[in-house]
């Protein structure tokens, strides 16, 4: 498991580097077009590149779907991520203002969550089945997440958790250990199961101490 982990972190931090690089060379080329825009006079032409270079930034921050900043700019670059690779992600938060949640541990679940659905949907091969839906619902004192996607593989069940269809490895294994530790702060579970070819993942989670809204 800590090879695995290890693994995963490294091939992040791989991922992250080249990511990295490409945004600081095409920063590069963005701050010459400015340049040469301003040294020209074609202040117009500055202001609307600067305006179509803050246009992804703009989309992911826009929308508040949880009132926390972090949850909110995550869902949206997961919608983004999801629209980049053909899948339709449908989003559904009721969440309440006083959940006494920490971000941090919220965005460990959805992102996750997320990141687990992503990757199977963009496997199926036709892309009018890629499906990705995020929906969050309070109920009484429960706060409920529910990540489904479809997927291409059937997985088997062994010993008690679901495994790939031909690996054999744990389905979305540390993800959704990671999504357990943060569930387990608030006395909650954490579900998988699958029907048909949607694989779906709840985590329930206890708010004792939510306020009464007003």
């Amino acid at each position: 498991e800590q090879a695995e982990l290890l693994e995963r972190d490294y091939t992040e931090l791989n991922r992250m580097y080249g990511v990295n690089a490409r945004l600081f060379h095409d920063f590069h080329n963005h701050i010459g077009v400015l340049q040469r825009f301003l040294d020209t006079g074609k202040y117009e032409e500055a202001r609307h590149y600067l305006s179509e270079l803050q246009q992804p930034v703009r989309n992911l921050t826009e929308q508040s779907w949880t009132g926390d900043e972090g949850a909110d700019y995550l869902i949206g670059s997961k919608k983004a991520a999801a629209e980049a690779a053909g899948i339709r992600m449908e989003v559904q938060v009721e969440y309440p203002r006083h959940a006494n949640l920490h971000g941090a541990d919220l965005c460990a679940i959805l992102g996750n969550l997320l990141d687990n659905a992503l990757e199977a949907a963009e496997k199926v091969p036709d892309p009018a089945q890629r499906r990705v839906s995020l929906t969050i619902r309070r109920i009484y004192r429960m706060l409920v997440v529910k990540v489904e996607n479809t997927f291409a593989q059937e997985p088997m069940e062994r010993d008690g958790r679901l495994v790939a269809a031909k690996s054999g490895q744990g389905l979305h294994g540390w993800g959704i250990r990671s999504v357990q530790a943060a569930a387990e702060k608030y006395d909650g579970t954490v579900q998988t199961s699958f029907e048909g070819n949607v694989f779906r993942a709840v985590v329930t989670l206890s708010l004792p101490d939510l306020r009464k809204e007003t």
